[in-house]
């Protein structure tokens, strides 16, 4: 049996990519594990946190038992988050 997924948010991609995993008896664990980083830090990646490209770039060719994790389910990278202040509203 095939199962298909209309993927058309970030919240539908982590969805099939934890199926993926799931179905393919994969730990999250050892995919960080060979990636040489921490599961949490793992655990950011795919909820598409702030990483380099060269990250991203590792965890295409990541492979575990002859599963690579499909292009279409690796989330894209989230724009850097400003640090500092915010600036206007009120006068200072």
């Amino acid at each position: 049996m095939s199962l298909t997924f209309t993927i058309d948010s970030e919240q539908s991609k982590r969805f099939a990519l934890d199926f993926w995993f799931r179905s393919k008896g994969i730990k999250k664990k050892d995919f960080a594990e060979k990636m040489n980083v921490s599961s949490q830090r793992f655990s950011q990646i795919l909820k598409g946190d702030y990483v380099s490209g060269a990250v991203f770039d590792r965890l295409k060719d990541v492979e575990i038992d002859g599963h690579k994790i499909p292009r279409e389910l690796i989330p894209l990278p989230a724009s850097p988050k400003k640090l500092g202040r915010k600036t206007g509203g009120q006068d200072e």
